[in-house]
């Protein structure tokens, strides 16, 4: 054999080789990842003793209620909530029972996909018990109207430490908070009532050891996905009612889709946003840019060979989108989400704390440590960079800080309209009163 045969023979053999070589990579799954970390502990609760079981009873219960509300839901006029009220009838007591619960935990079918709704059934409980204490507070029964409010803090603050997935943890803002900012312009409670109100506020605290544990709690769910989608149950593409929303394109063959690897990836991604999620902003944030910005450099794309990369049997096409459409481009909202939470309830605690004071004194104090001690034992803190709110008394304000210029800092709740809804994606604060 010539030299040049030789020569031919080898770089055919390395071709060959080297095609082997991607074609077993293309098509061998590695082992299942270690998610023992991510497993979410979940101790049974009989259904009659779970607040879980009347929260979904009673949205059973209201979905055969259609209430007349003749004008908006962000002023509605006295007879409407009356009506509303009355034609609810029948749910309060699925609602009085789960208010009265201790325990909440969510059972294993409402945290796999497709879950059973409860986000929905959430925001009808809180919403009617809202309505009902709405209508005790225009009957000038306003402290029964702050006591079901607190009362739905409690189920709040049960829902949130039950660790469920983001869409059913309770994490899309608090009701309660928006109902009590709602009242301060108008209630006639005494100071000594006020403080005491601020203070009970301040005994529900948003905490970001929830948010991380809902962060792990997604695992779960992602990984049924994953199986379903391998298993040719669904495509990305059909997937639209979780958090693969944006999800698009459908496997082309068998190997497209990993399940192992694409579950360690998912756990990866998980680990880091639930690390971040644990620490105050100023260190979490950072620590999530710096693992998300190689990434952002990289158009969130692995390198891949083109041809392989075009054939799509690399096993990295869809796992593209199951990273980067709903984990990378997601774990900012989320993080941000849980600071705006927390920040929500101290400055809920504040105008409380406000209140109390103009009522005993006759105006706004001069600064926020006039109401310390004797109006709140201590200034809440500003999630977004560990010193108290801010507050200008000539422009009836609270202020936190600004996250970053992309984070929507702009938005200014200016009117009373703004309470009814309650985001937590107010920056600027009025104070109404």
């Amino acid at each position: 054999m010539t030299r040049r045969r030789k020569i031919a023979a080898a770089i055919l053999g390395i071709v060959v080789a080297a095609s082997a070589f991607f074609a077993y990579k293309a098509f061998t799954d590695e082992s299942p990842p270690d998610v023992s970390d991510l497993v979410i502990e979940r101790p049974e609760i009989p259904p009659e003793e779970n607040a879980f079981t009347y929260i979904m009873q009673a949205d059973r219960a209201a979905s055969a209620v259609i209430p007349s509300l003749r004008s908006s839901v962000m002023e509605p006029d006295p007879a409407d909530v009356a009506s509303a009220v009355a034609a609810h009838a029948s749910v309060f007591p699925y609602i009085d029972k789960a208010l009265a619960c201790t325990q909440f935990q969510f059972p294993p079918e409402a945290v796999r996909w497709p879950g059973v709704g409860f986000e929905n059934a959430e925001f009808t409980t809180s919403y009617l018990v809202g309505l009902r204490a709405h209508e005790k507070f225009l009957k000038g029964q306003e402290d029964e109207a702050f006591r079901d409010i607190l009362q739905l803090m409690q189920l709040e603050d049960r829902i949130r430490a039950a660790h469920g997935p983001l869409e059913l943890g309770g994490f899309h803002g608090s009701e309660a908070t928006s109902w009590i900012r709602r009242w301060l312009t108008d209630t006639t409670l005494p100071a000594a009532s006020l403080k005491q109100l601020a203070a009970e506020v301040g005994r529900h605290p948003v905490r970001r050891e929830d948010f991380a544990a809902a962060l792990r709690a997604e695992y779960a769910m992602d990984a049924q996905i994953i199986d379903i989608i391998k298993h040719g149950d669904a495509t990305p593409s059909g997937i639209t009612t979780t958090t693969w929303g944006h999800l698009v394109g459908a496997p082309r063959s068998d190997y497209e889709l990993k399940p192992n690897a694409t579950k360690r990836m998912v756990a990866e991604a998980l680990r880091i946003q639930s690390q971040a999620a644990a620490l105050p902003w100023p260190e979490g944030n950072p620590r999530w840019r710096a693992w998300e910005e190689p990434l952002r450099k990289e158009g969130y794309a692995p390198i891949l060979l083109p041809m392989f990369h075009d054939l799509r049997i690399n096993g990295y096409g869809i796992t593209y989108y199951l990273i980067t459409s709903c984990r990378v481009r997601r774990a900012y909202t989320v993080h941000l989400s849980g600071a705006d939470a927390i920040n929500d309830l101290g400055m809920t605690q504040l105008l409380v704390a406000l209140k109390a004071y103009k009522v005993e004194k006759g105006d706004l104090p001069e600064r926020l440590e006039d109401l310390v001690p004797d109006y709140l034992a201590a200034l809440p803190l500003d999630e977004f960079d560990g010193q108290p709110i801010k507050y200008d008394k000539a422009k009836k304000k609270l202020y936190t800080a600004v996250p970053d210029a992309s984070a929507g800092n702009n938005r200014d709740l200016n009117d009373r309209h703004a309470w009814w809804w309650g985001y937590t994606t107010a920056r600027r604060m009025p104070i109404p009163f």
